[in-house]
């Protein structure tokens, strides 16, 4: 494989957890013509070229030599972009990543190849990894990123993915399929560093919400979607738009377990809030209103955590189960939560 399909498949494995795509290889740097116009030109293709070759032969401070003359011929040319991106890898593989970055970036502001290519284009999978990567360059005393680096690098990284997409998406309707798959597979892998990253900035979380629901409309059968959409929102106090989103990710995959121990736990968080409520209610139809909701959320709870202790029981489960069996007035249901607690207390 080559090393600049093997440098941005590395850099796709670490934003996707499951799987990547792999990107198609672009076509070698075409050959000098035999009386160029420009010398200074084919000597900076030609060195691009040496720089690329070295790469691939792990001579990594022989390509930061070659691409830098490289960048130096090539200097206001139309193929500037390929020296500094040669630049940008021959400086990441010594692990000089800030000075990547800027190669990287370097590259992307020179004005786009006529002809579309992934190596220009799938930079911007590059540099907005590379901005996730720094922003959790600095850590603080207690062993978490530093707030101001993580914030300011997770904001570029976020700036960068969403750069990206446009130019790519505004490259989709005129790119043959040759090179349509590996366009598409980089704007999704952009999203999911956008989305990432938003997920990761609190202040963020209505951006967040917003490219969440964009990306269910764009895979409904994404299950892990609807449950990062209802955490977001849970952790916002929208209980009701989480009940939804769980539902919906438990309508993707009926079996899952831990998606009847999200909803179940929602559930009896419903009921707890509403409770406190009540404590404080001094109107009475108010109270008949509250305690006619109170009986439905319990039962939810129920339903949905006898699921996982059927498959799954565990200590924190069967107290939660005793409670609501308490609260709905069910004595031979906590004599048998108890009873199965206990039996998994003394298996330990």
């Amino acid at each position: 494989m080559r090393y600049a399909a093997w440098l941005a498949l590395i850099l796709l494995c670490a934003s996707c957890q499951n799987s990547a795509p792999v990107l198609p290889q672009e076509p070698a740097l075409p050959a000098p013509s035999a009386a160029p116009v420009d010398s200074s030109a084919a000597r900076g293709l030609e060195a691009t070229r040496r720089a690329l070759a070295a790469l691939e032969a792990s001579a990594f401070e022989q390509a930061e030599t070659q691409a830098r003359q490289a960048c130096s011929w090539l200097a206001g040319k139309p193929d500037q972009w390929q020296a500094l991106l040669a630049l940008g890898d021959a400086l990441f593989l010594q692990d000089r990543v800030e000075q990547a970055l800027e190669a990287y970036t370097g590259a992307l502001a020179e004005e786009p190849p006529r002809q579309p290519s992934l190596r220009f284009h799938g930079a911007w999978i590059i540099v907005a990894m590379i901005h996730v990567q720094l922003s959790y360059g600095i850590m603080d005393q207690w062993g978490e990123p530093d707030a101001a680096n993580f914030q300011l690098h997770s904001d570029q990284a976020i700036e960068v993915a969403r750069r990206g997409i446009a130019q790519l998406e505004s490259l989709l309707p005129s790119t043959d399929d040759a090179l349509r798959s590996g366009f598409e597979a980089a704007c999704k892998e952009l999203r999911q560093v956008e989305l990432q990253c938003l997920l990761d900035l609190p202040e963020r979380s209505d951006e967040a919400e917003i490219a969440l629901k964009a990306a269910i409309d764009r895979q409904p059968e994404q299950r892990e979607l609807h449950v990062q959409l209802g955490t977001l929102l849970e952790r916002r106090a929208d209980l009701q738009g989480a009940r939804r989103a769980y539902q919906a990710a438990l309508l993707v995959d009926p079996e899952a377990v831990e998606l009847h121990r999200l909803l179940g736990t929602l559930a009896y968080r419903e009921a707890s809030e509403l409770q406190q409520e009540l404590l404080v209610c001094e109107e009475a139809e108010q109270r008949v209103a509250l305690e006619e909701q109170l009986a439905p959320l319990f039962r939810t709870a129920q339903e949905h955590l006898e699921v996982v202790c059927a498959q799954q029981p565990d200590a924190f489960t069967l107290t939660a189960l005793s409670g609501i069996a308490s609260q709905l007035g069910d004595p031979e249901a906590y004599a048998r939560y108890q009873h199965a607690l206990r039996a998994l207390e003394g298996a330990r």
